[in-house]
């Protein structure tokens, strides 16, 4: 990873003496180009809805798993900030992971349902939202979905849906937010297209962010967000628990590995679950890497700087297809363990350095931007948003 960052920095380097940061000290002047003060916005404007959406798609609409108790704030906040990368580099992986969730959410309120289980429920247990405090060894457990069954039998477990919105911090105004602020930045961006308006680089990047998050957020609908705390049982763990240690480790499966949850810890099993993820891991990779395509229209200061988006944003739509011609070969014998190991590993290295090269460049290009890039579509100004 430091080989990696030092690459990107030195190619940030031979840029720069080229010119590229040449003129950001100008950036809250840039605006005077604006024909019509009434329409005007300015670098900073640009710069500042950009990454008010990206925010709202990544950090705000993170649907994380009940944290492991006992863990203090900070511990909360890296945690939080590890998924934020994660979505600002991979964001579908998360999407892979909101769609398996999901399914998993599906399937476990349809195996409830005559107990009035909803897709909330579903949610809620797969997040390790259930708790038991044994009394007889005075030890808390989380229920894995599999064994609630008994439980509910036996009328241990009432739990109704308004006890987990109650839990939820994920109120109207918060994924109202959310909706807003990225429907805002589509419309807008529709507005420009129709009035034959450019469009930066940075802005097509967070149109990227925005339409996976509008996939995302719909699949995470009905998750509660920002449960800290499960909803604590006091009774006898059943018989029907009998593997205590795996209760135990049941903690660190909800709330330490929801990645992992993808199948990719254990390549040798590849069932439907296992081909849906890499079918949406491919298709999502590929949607995001063509939108960057399409910022080929828009305006770079430099030819360079052209070329490399060019690369970048190509890499980023070649590779998840190579990844997934690579996994259906392996899966068909066609290709060798260590074939498969060499492309996951190149979309492991080469990937994550495309993604980052496109989120510099997407800043760097804004030092020098046609005079109409500043002028705005003024019935957007309406619609609710910072």
């Amino acid at each position: 990873m430091l080989s990696t960052a030092n690459t990107l920095l030195g190619v940030i380097v031979c840029l720069s003496e080229h010119g590229v940061y040449a003129g950001f000290a100008d950036l809250d002047q840039s605006g005077k180009s604006c024909r019509d003060l009434g329409d005007c916005r300015n670098t900073w404007d640009i710069i500042w809805s950009c990454l008010a959406t990206i925010f709202s798609c990544t950090w705000v609409a993170l649907h994380l798993n009940v944290p492991k108790q006992g863990k203090g704030e900070l511990w909360k906040f890296g945690r939080h900030a590890f998924y934020f990368m994660v979505a600002l580099i991979a964001p579908e992986l998360m999407i892979a992971l909101a769609h398996k969730q999901r399914s998993m959410a599906k399937k476990i309120a349809a195996e409830h349902k005559d107990y009035g289980w909803t897709l909330a429920h579903g949610f809620f247990a797969n997040m390790g939202g259930i708790m038991v405090h044994d009394t007889n060894d005075g030890k808390d457990y989380l229920i894995h979905p599999d064994n609630i069954c008994a439980y509910l039998r036996d009328g241990q477990i009432i739990i109704t849906e308004k006890e987990i919105r109650d839990k939820s911090k994920g109120d109207a105004l918060t994924k109202g937010f959310v909706v807003v602020q990225t429907t805002w930045f589509i419309l807008q961006l529709i507005a420009r297209t129709l009035q034959h308006l450019p469009i930066t680089e940075l802005e097509f990047a967070t149109l990227a962010f925005a339409i996976l998050n509008g996939a995302t957020y719909s699949m995470w609908w009905e998750k509660p967000l920002g449960v800290h705390h499960p909803i604590v049982l006091t009774m006898p763990i059943r018989v029907v628990d009998e593997d205590v240690e795996n209760q135990e480790k049941c903690q660190q499966e909800y709330n330490h590995h929801q990645l992992s949850s993808l199948g990719f810890a254990h390549p040798g099993v590849r069932n439907e679950e296992y081909r849906a993820t890499y079918h949406i891991l491919a298709a999502v990779g590929v949607l995001f890497g063509s939108i960057h395509c399409i910022a080929w229209i828009s305006y770079f200061p430099t030819p360079s700087e052209k070329l490399l988006w060019q690369i970048a944003s190509v890499t980023t739509v070649v590779l998840p297809l190579t990844i997934a011609v690579a996994e259906l070969l392996s899966e068909q014998g066609r290709l060798s363990n260590n074939g498969r190991a060499i492309s996951i590993a190149l979309l492991g290295t080469i990937y994550p350095i495309a993604r980052l090269f496109l989120l510099v460049l997407a800043f760097t290009t804004l030092r020098s931007l046609p005079p109409d890039s500043y002028t705005t579509v003024r019935w957007t100004a309406f619609i609710p948003h910072i």
